[in-house]
């Protein structure tokens, strides 16, 4: 069988939100959840607690979990795409039956079948994780819609967990 080629590129804002939704998942929410409703019940079963005193408590959460760790996340994202090669260099991708292969002007990689632990579709891409790492193949850096139907049968034959995700 013939490999498929992909093309992969990703921009800031890509790259940014991808990164948010790993760093947003079912886990960090619940933690989240958690924090808010001890705080909220250590402040209500305090008989002489005010509303506005809760209201500061919900204001700060918002301003750490809403607004500080975004801006965070966001600073190192930019910081990334800028010193990582494989952030910044267009990445061509071969994919057979064997392995996963990239190559860019300043590195080369090679994955096995075996290390990927899920694929992630999107509308507009895949993610291949791999632990805490992804790659990202966009459906444009695909010679054809051939190429894309092959690529999902391969993954499906490889035994490979596949979601269609909104929040990646």
């Amino acid at each position: 069988m013939e490999d498929i080629k992909v093309t992969s590129i990703i921009d800031l804002k890509t790259y940014f939100n991808i990164s948010l939704m790993m760093y947003l998942r079912f886990r960090t929410i619940v933690i989240i959840l958690i924090t808010f409703g001890l705080l909220s019940y250590t402040i209500m079963s305090d008989p002489s607690c005010r509303w506005w005193e809760e209201a500061g408590v919900v204001a700060v959460l918002l301003i750490i979990y809403g607004g500080l760790i975004p801006y965070r996340l966001y600073l190192t994202c930019s910081k990334n795409i800028k010193k990582m090669p494989a952030l910044y260099e267009p990445l061509y991708f071969t994919i057979n039956e064997e392995k996963i292969e990239f190559k860019a002007e300043s590195l080369s990689l090679m994955t096995k079948w075996p290390q990927i632990e899920k694929l992630v579709e999107r509308e507009k891409y895949f993610l291949l994780m791999n632990g805490r790492t992804f790659n990202f193949l966009p459906k444009a850096g695909f010679a054809d819609n051939d190429d894309i139907i092959r690529f999902k049968n391969m993954v499906k034959q490889k035994g490979i967990k596949m979601v269609f995700n909104l929040f990646y």
